[in-house]
């Protein structure tokens, strides 16, 4: 019966530290999406006027939001493709080889 309280307060722990790991990562994308319904053309947060400007404004003139769109999706996948080359070159040097500051490497990463 103790095993399993410890089992369940464990998960319900896990489950917490979670949980409020994704809404810290969630919380910049919250903010700039209720700060893009601001007027001011500066980060205005809570906004003080409430408008659609900014999104008619990219809207309304359709040559330019989707040669964005591109240049975004491409930086995403340029810098996902050179995380993953550095991240499996260094995971490789740590666990192959015998460098002299493995294990503060290790640590440091992990």
């Amino acid at each position: 019966m103790m095993e399993l309280r410890k089992t369940l307060a464990g998960r319900i722990a896990l489950t917490a530290v979670a949980t409020v790991i994704l809404l810290f990562l969630a919380l910049p994308i919250v903010v700039i999406l209720i700060t893009s319904f601001s007027n001011n053309a500066f980060a205005d947060f809570p906004p003080d006027v409430w408008t659609l400007n900014w999104y008619k404004a990219l809207f309304a003139d359709g040559s330019k939001w989707p040669a964005a769109l591109s240049l975004s999706a491409l930086v995403a996948a340029l810098s996902t493709v050179f995380s993953l080359i550095i991240g499996v070159t260094a995971a490789t040097a740590l666990t192959r080889s015998e460098l002299p500051l493995r294990s503060a490497v290790y640590a440091l990463v992990l």
